[in-house]
């Protein structure tokens, strides 16, 4: 069996990482969306009964499926978000009320949207969410 030197290795290793990488995919987008949440064409509709995150105000649900991160702000305020990071495209995941926080880098958004600190120049864009009497909150899709 022939020995590979280190120098052969690493540049054998270098041509096949770009090509590993592209095969990886998102392991995230190819995960169910959690209970109560249906993706739909155009939108995405969370039964509020199913969603035990969203029934005390600070509470947030994300849908990575979706990259959208949907937040209870108030008593009868729900406000959705796009989860893609404004800075760099990461996706956000974290909410601790009042502010939306990418891991990435430290962005920081407020409860509309606008970035508050980090790199992030601009705010995220936000989504229109309504409650229908039903309990079943509709979110729009970009």
């Amino acid at each position: 069996m022939p020995c590979l030197s280190r120098r052969g290795f690493l540049a054998c290793a270098a041509a096949l990482a770009p090509g590993l990488l592209a095969c990886s995919g998102d392991s995230v987008s190819n995960a169910a969306p959690p209970e109560g949440v249906e993706i739909l064409p155009g939108f995405v509709q969370i039964r509020m009964d199913l969603v035990p995150s969203l029934t005390k105000v600070g509470g947030s649900l994300v849908v990575p499926e979706a990259h959208v991160i949907v937040i209870r702000a108030a008593e009868s305020d729900y406000r959705a978000f796009s989860n893609i990071c404004t800075h760099a495209g990461c996706g956000i995941y974290e909410f601790t009320h009042p502010r939306i926080r990418c891991q990435c880098h430290g962005s920081e958004f407020d409860l509309v949207g606008m970035n508050i600190a980090g790199p992030a120049l601009l705010p995220l864009p936000r989504l229109n969410a309504v409650l229908s009497e039903a309990g079943v909150l509709s979110v729009a899709l970009p």
